[in-house]
């Protein structure tokens, strides 16, 4: 008896007591955050230094050895080639105009005559040649609407006045020029400025010798 009454006694001290420490208490459990996954580190560009040019030295007579450049790579298009300039277009005044797309109605407004040399033709060919050496001073000889001879005309007196005339001063000019009479109106006024002191000198020279003379000094 009395050991059930001891039995009673420990099981109303557990119920006061909570659940006992042999028993484990069932806990929720912690809910672990994802770990997010690190990859792997992207690649750093690679630092590549510009190679440097070679020292050149002098060589034992104090020239430099020329210097070797690499051969020039031909563009991926090349230009395509000019066009042949075959025709000549002379105004009446001798200006003229060389290309291929040239004809005798380029300048149907014109009001000065002109006529087409055909370069392919020898003696068309001549003519340009000549036209070109005497330019501006041509004359030309017209017949049946074609040129047949080119001379060289004397010059006007107009001509003659420009090829005469001084150049035109450039603006560098301009300033050393005005510069020039800056300086000169400088001079000028130094000039002045030491006479008078010259003069103002010699009179208080003279009013110390009429004071010396007269006694007072």
């Amino acid at each position: 008896m009395e050991d059930n009454k001891e039995l009673e006694e420990i099981t109303e001290h557990e119920d006061r007591e909570g659940e006992s420490p042999l028993i484990p208490s069932e806990e929720e459990p912690e809910h672990e955050e994802p770990v997010e996954s690190v990859g792997e580190p992207e690649d750093e560009p690679i630092f590549v230094p510009e190679p440097v040019p070679p020292v050149v030295l002098p060589q034992e007579d104090g020239t430099y050895p020329p210097i070797e450049h690499p051969a020039q790579l031909e563009p991926e298009h090349p230009a395509a080639p000019s066009a042949p300039s075959d025709k000549m277009l002379v105004f009446h005044d001798g200006n003229y105009e060389v290309g291929y797309w040239l004809h005798s109605q380029s300048y149907p407004d014109s009001d000065m005559p002109y006529y087409i040399l055909d370069l392919a033709d020898e003696s068309d060919k001549a003519l340009a040649v000549t036209i070109e050496q005497l330019f501006p001073f041509v004359s030309l000889d017209i017949e049946d609407g074609k040129i047949v001879n080119v001379t060289e005309r004397e010059k006007t007196q107009e001509e003659i006045d420009r090829e005469n005339a001084p150049a035109p001063k450039t603006a560098e000019q301009i300033r050393i020029e005005q510069l020039e009479d800056e300086n000169a109106m400088m001079a000028l006024e130094v000039a002045n400025t030491n006479i008078r002191l010259d003069q103002s000198e010699q009179a208080q020279a003279d009013l110390m010798l009429t004071l010396v003379l007269e006694g007072v000094l």
